[in-house]
């Protein structure tokens, strides 16, 4: 009864309206893990937030992207900081403070604001700011919690309160991954994604089926929150009653929390749609303090036992049970590719046995691993580190594209796979006959189905034209040419004290810094919102006609008359 009486002292929610949880601790965001919550408003913005708990502001910062306006809370007695970010606009005393920053510095977006010990002292449920959606992403609040150390802390430990998470986690699939070319699920050694059945609302099954070899496991499932699908908290992988992997971020660095790719499976976990698969190894080299376990799996032969529990931030848990059976029986036809094995001339080689690379008929194999390593084919040059220790294999190949975007170079499209290997940083360079302002990389997302910009570096090493861009993942890259113009609504409307005007670019994107608005000698200078996809002038501009000269970051620009009235037309 104390404990509850405890909790109940405790518990804690920074908005004065609860809508939801939309992202949470720890939960992938590309090439990185979430450091916090993320809380709905529903799409709106100006919801006063409460202090977590007695302490000082010691810093504010205001940018462009990222954060956005952010302000960071010490509390002593805690010894934890408290952070609200992507804020419409602080109290008036936080504020304050950021307005004479603005005109000392003269900016919108000042940076990095450190203030004196106790200047602005705050008290626990105190209002000190307001909801928005500046720097990165729509209308939320992103609120977490670091120890004293900077090190981001999972909140739901100390008190902020997820009581109405009356949701149970949902597993969706279980993957299995054979790793070299003597091991294989159900006969094939290829990726396999296993149905589950619900047998109740904390049971899950799944169907026997056969291993042989070096297979590892990833884990489909997901929180539901109030809002959409979130990360969970805890997964346990119990193999034949012993725990070979767990899952439990508590508390990570800054320094290490860019390994993302060591805890999800990249090939198949996407924010958009939203599929998290969690990966259920240890990955030899990963630094990351939040999960434990085994590298490799101690199967034993016939029968094997699984259970995997998985909770969420409310402490709901549901399990999935099955069994497999490992059998020792070699493939009838070795693939010729494995993240750890190539075959060449018969011959089975495996990833530690290789320092360059393979080159076959219609593609090349080349190991990577902790250390920087370079390698050339055909008109592409490849920089890669990865994250693992363990020297692994990727697959290199020419590949098409579909018409109907940008001018293609021909010759320049590959595909790296597997996409769910454990890469820091592959650099993709291009070795052209010419290259400007309007040449970029190119990676395509296949859950999207679209190709995104990811870099334009040029160079030029002996009289020939290397086009690059460095990347978090492989996948499939390619080289196009940016000539088209970017598009402008002809009606713009406020929104939020803003003026805005809907606009987009297919390429590179917009160039805020030759984008802007002209009535008469007037000259407004426009920003642009890559997620709304819309420019804005941060005050409300006078109704009525206007001149906007866009440009996109290849140099392609346009003029067009535009209209602003005071609602959006429809």
């Amino acid at each position: 009864m104390r404990y509850i009486a405890f909790f109940l002292f405790l518990a804690y929610w920074p908005l004065m309206k609860n809508n939801g949880v939309t992202g949470s601790f720890s939960e992938y965001r590309f090439n990185h893990i979430h450091s916090g919550f993320d809380l709905s408003t529903r799409g709106e913005t100006g919801y006063p937030l409460k202090c977590f708990g007695n302490g000082y502001v010691f810093m504010i910062k205001v940018k462009k992207r990222g954060y956005g306006n952010v302000v960071y809370i010490k509390h002593p007695d805690k010894r934890l900081i408290s952070v609200y970010a992507h804020l419409k606009r602080f109290n008036d005393k936080i504020q304050a403070v950021v307005e004479r920053y603005k005109k000392k510095r003269k900016t919108r977006y000042p940076g990095l604001i450190v203030l004196e010990k106790g200047k602005i002292r705050v008290k626990k449920g105190e209002i000190i700011g307001y909801s928005g959606e500046s720097g990165e992403g729509l209308p939320h609040l992103h609120f977490e919690l670091r120890d004293y150390n900077n090190n981001p802390v999972d909140a739901s430990l100390y008190g902020f309160d997820m009581r109405f998470d009356n949701s149970y986690p949902v597993i969706v699939s279980l993957k299995a991954m054979p790793q070299d070319a003597f091991s294989w699920v159900n006969g094939r050694c290829e990726q396999v994604d296993l149905k589950v059945k619900k047998k109740s609302k904390t049971l899950y099954t799944f169907e026997p089926f056969t291993v042989c070899g070096n297979v590892r496991f990833a884990l489909n499932t997901y929180d539901r929150a109030g809002r959409g699908k979130i990360g969970v908290k805890e997964i346990v992988f119990y193999l034949n009653d012993k725990t070979v992997y767990h899952f439990l971020p508590d508390t990570f660095s800054f320094d290490s929390f860019k390994q993302s790719c060591c805890v999800f499976d990249f090939e198949s976990t996407s924010l958009s749609p939203t599929m998290y698969y969690y990966n259920l190894f240890k990955v030899k080299g990963c630094t990351l303090p939040i999960s434990s376990g085994v590298e490799n799996y101690p199967f034993k032969e016939g029968e094997n036992r699984v259970s995997i529990l998985v909770r969420d931030f409310h402490n709901n848990e549901v399990v999935l049970k099955g069994r497999f059976y490992y059998k020792k029986e070699p493939l009838k036809e070795m693939p010729d590719f494995t993240p750890l094995t190539v075959v060449k001339d018969g011959r089975v080689i495996f990833a530690d046995k290789l320092n360059s690379l393979i080159e076959f008929e219609n593609y090349a194999v080349f190991p990577y691993d902790g250390i920087k390593r370079e390698y050339n084919y055909r008109t592409i040059h490849i920089e890669i580190e990865g994250l693992s220790t363990e020297k692994r294999l990727l697959k290199i190949e020419k590949t098409g594209y579909k018409r109907g975007f940008l001018k293609p170079v021909e010759g320049t499209f590959y595909r790296v796979s597997r996409e769910n290997e454990f890469v820091k940083r592959i650099v993709y360079a291009f070795k052209l006959k010419k290259a400007d302002k309007t040449y970029g990389v190119y990676y395509y997302d296949r859950f999207k189905k679209r190709w995104k910009f990811i870099g334009d570096d040029i160079k030029v090493v002996d009289k020939s034209v290397f086009l690059s861009a460095s990347y978090y993942r492989a996948g499939k890259v390619g080289v196009f040419i940016d000539n088209e113009k970017p598009s402008v609504s002809s009606k713009g409307f406020y929104f939020d004290e803003k003026t805005v005007i809907p606009a987009g670019d297919m390429g590179k994107g917009i160039d805020e810094q030759y984008s802007f608005l002209k009535s008469g000698e007037k000259v407004f200078k426009l920003e642009y919102d890559p997620d709304r996809k819309w420019l804005f002038y941060y005050k409300k501009l006078k109704e009525g006609l206007y001149t906007a000269h866009i440009s996109d970051l290849a140099g392609n620009s346009i003029e067009k008359r535009v209209y602003i009235s005071k609602k959006r037309s429809r």
